[in-house]
């Protein structure tokens, strides 16, 4: 069972309006022969063929059986006119993890703990506090990862984040570029001894990635991550201290999921004070104690104080406000994590 996540996400016209009643045409790949979704994710209740839009243009629950083949999917408004055409829509899954290493000052190419595919717009690499640019500065090849200039002899210098997110996506155009699911970035390790930890309700930390990570632990972390909701939001700039604000950040969530944890992380530490972050939805709280990172700490998983979520249910389209409560001194890069099971 796959649950499907619409292409292009909304329903909306040419001026940017919500398609009332809005038909989603379900086939077998490059053919039309019509092909069933279901409305549960057991794959017992098939939904009608085309799947019909409310008023303001959102579908309800439509799970994909890709056991069964890829999909054509076409977006038609209320009176059948195409507004768009996606073929050969199968799933790829991307680990996420964070890892450092240590300058050498001659030292180009690192073996990273997880197969990063070969589209460097999936990493984000950091030296010395400083983004590089993928474009230019490195490139991945499977697990290494070469940077253009070697970086600086220093102590966990360099930081590499990969993000994490199950996409339908072409398959001509996903056999180029297997890797490419570029959006939320799961959680910061503090030592590079630590493994990337394995998100599910009986979380496995691994102690030491560089030498434990077999084929099949791999493989067990790709799939337990791809069934995970993932929003990842910037609340700051990378460079520019924080400073407290209401409203640092507003988006909507994209379904509806069940909220099991928060993290946050930071570029560069506070040197004196803590780093409080709120999450609302729809206005209200959904913290009954605040995401907090301690001075000197760049990770919420090392606070005194554990974040405890007094709202787990999160609606599909529900509005996400965070704020940023205390912002400690000289703190920067500020991102904040909600993780979750689609509902």
């Amino acid at each position: 069972m796959t649950r499907f996540i619409n292409p292009v996400q909304s329903a909306f016209d040419t001026n940017g309006d919500p398609v009332s009643g809005a038909k989603l045409y379900f086939y077998a790949a490059g053919t039309t022969t019509p092909k069933t979704t279901y409305s549960d994710n057991a794959l017992t209740t098939a939904n009608t063929n085309p799947v019909v839009a409310d008023s303001a243009g959102r579908f309800g629950d439509i799970h994909l059986d890709t056991s069964q083949g890829m999909y054509k999917v076409v977006l038609k408004d209320a009176v059948d006119v195409t507004i768009w055409t996606r073929d050969n829509l199968q799933e790829y899954g991307v680990a996420a993890f964070f890892e450092r290493f240590s300058g050498t000052g001659s030292k180009t190419a690192f073996t990273l703990s997880n197969d990063a595919g070969t589209d460097e717009k999936g990493l984000m690499v950091f030296v010395d506090g400083a983004i590089l640019d993928p474009l230019a500065d490195y490139t991945v090849n499977a697990t290494v990862l070469t940077l253009t200039t070697a970086p600086a002899s220093g102590t966990n210098n360099i930081a590499v984040w990969a993000v994490s997110e199950t996409v339908y996506v072409n398959a001509a155009v996903a056999n180029a570029s297997a890797s490419s699911a570029a959006a939320s970035a799961n959680a910061a390790a503090t030592s590079a001894t630590n493994a990337a930890t394995s998100e599910s309700n009986a979380a496995t930390s691994e102690t030491n990635a560089a030498t434990s990570a077999t084929a099949a632990a791999t493989s067990a972390l790709a799939a337990q991550n791809a069934v995970k909701v993932r929003h990842t939001v910037a609340l700051s700039d990378e460079t520019t201290p924080l400073v407290a604000a209401v409203g640092a950040v507003t988006f909507r969530s994209l379904l509806a999921f069940t909220l099991t944890e928060v993290r946050a992380s930071l570029t560069g530490a506070s040197s004196s004070g803590v780093v409080t972050v709120d999450i609302n939805v729809n206005g209200a709280t959904i913290l009954s104690t605040k995401l907090t990172i301690d001075a000197t700490e760049k990770t919420s998983t090392t606070a005194v104080a554990a974040a405890v979520i007094s709202t787990s249910a999160i609606a599909d389209d529900a509005e996400i406000t965070m704020d940023i409560d205390t912002a400690g001194t000289g703190a920067t890069g500020l991102k904040v994590t909600m993780i979750g099971d689609p509902a």
